[in-house]
């Protein structure tokens, strides 16, 4: 499925291209070209129904089953704003004859819960920003230089970081999916088959029908293929993690890292959770519907909001601080040896760096993050002490160097 905006050229190279597959209107770029043909001057719309017309067309574009879009079309033609403009209802007939691509009501689970081509705008935009740095390439071996190498490294860097589980918005979105379904139990769920249920509403008696096989609910986001808490209840439950549910687990990550990698990657086990069975006892099990079996998988989301009934321990401060305190005892002597080479480089700058580390690792044991941030982000010694960023042992070491180098020139 392809969605693009209303473009007759992109779309016929792509159904040449790819016969099979299916194309969808992009929702942002029919809405704005629906709302730059009322402001056109030239259709003489009146400025006050400007407003009124697009809210009209946008709720037959919203709608979330045929009849309601029906009805929807049926007021907009008929609605005394729009008998007011012949042109704007041939207008809006033009488009109806083309509703499938546009209304949501004619889309089903392969949208996978996506409407605009963000994706592919944002891909452009990665280009220009990442690989071209906003700057013009002027041949074709250039252009291919840039994407065969900046690119690679850029999606092989950004896919090691979600198998390394930097990217923290899928297990943020699965948490908060399942703090919203706290209200399901495998009482209130019905099992139907092996794998649909019958989900409850929490606001309501209705119940929405999951497939988690293929991960389709019958509620508004999920019958367009998007993880939705019924789903995330079925999860909660009985451990069952649908196609469509974020990649939080270790297989997931071990496939995006092959992707990245290759033959270098990392075997699964690499990508299993620190904490082992005993310590964490539930499990996410990946539905195979092909096999019809079952697979199971640790659960690498906070899994503690999963039918578990232990504790984490709380982080020991001083178990903390006697790691830091051995690591700063093995530093030292190698921090010392540098610090006699910055004195040889006679810059006033490095010797008030070298004051301050060297008093900070001495009184406490360890270089506080603060001198880090002051080494990172210096632009000017006195606009720091201006904006008070420097700690009071940094303001001591400044005065010294002050001292020492008098009112001449510090860059």
């Amino acid at each position: 499925m392809f969605i693009t905006d209303d473009s007759l050229a992109e779309q016929n190279a792509i159904k040449s291209t790819f016969p099979d597959s299916g194309s969808k209107l992009c929702l942002f770029h029919v809405a704005q070209a629906v709302w730059h043909w009322l402001w056109n001057s030239a259709n003489k719309v009146a400025l006050g129904d400007r407003k009124t017309l697009m809210q009209e067309f946008q709720s037959i574009m919203r709608s979330s089953s045929v009849e309601q879009a029906e009805l929807a079309y049926k007021e907009a033609s008929d609605s005394p704003t729009s008998k007011k403009y012949g042109n704007w209802r041939t207008y809006l007939q033009s488009h109806w004859e083309r509703k499938e691509l546009w209304c949501i009501a004619w889309r089903g689970a392969e949208m996978c819960g996506n409407h605009t081509s963000n994706y592919a705008e944002i891909t452009v935009q990665l280009y220009k920003d990442i690989v071209l740095s906003r700057c013009k390439a002027y041949n074709v071996t250039a252009l291919v230089d840039f994407t065969c190498t900046v690119m690679e490294k850029y999606y092989v860097h950004r896919l090691r970081s979600f198998a390394n589980s930097r990217e923290v918005a899928p297990r943020l979105l699965l948490q908060a999916l399942l703090k919203k379904a706290e209200y399901l139990n495998t009482d209130n769920i019905t099992r139907v088959t092996a794998f649909t249920y019958l989900v409850p509403s929490e606001k309501s008696d209705e119940k929405y029908e999951v497939d988690i096989s293929v991960g389709i609910c019958m509620c508004e986001a999920g019958k367009h293929g998007k993880f939705c808490k019924y789903q995330a209840g079925i999860l909660k439950c009985f451990s069952l993690l649908p196609p469509n549910a974020p990649g939080v687990t270790a297989e997931a990550r071990h496939r995006i890292a092959v992707v990245a990698l290759g033959d270098e990657a990392k075997p699964l086990s690499f990508y299993q959770p620190l904490r082992n069975g005993g310590d964490q006892p539930s499990q996410i099990n990946t539905v195979d519907v092909n096999d019809s079996t079952v697979r199971s998988y640790s659960d690498e989301c906070n899994i503690e909001t999963i039918e578990t009934e232990e504790e984490v321990p709380q982080n020991d401060n001083t178990v903390c601080e006697n790691a830091i305190d051995e690591k700063c005892s093995v530093l030292l002597p190698s921090f010392n040896h540098c610090t006699k080479h910055l004195e040889n480089l006679r810059c006033p700058l490095i010797n008030c760096y070298v004051v301050l580390a060297q008093s900070r690792m001495q009184t406490s044991g360890k270089v506080s993050l603060q001198l880090l941030v002051e080494c990172k982000y210096l632009r000017s010694a006195n606009y720091y002490v201006s904006q008070d960023r420097w700690s009071d042992t940094g303001i001591q070491a400044l005065s010294q160097w002050k001292t020492s180098t008098g009112n001449e020139t510090r860059k």
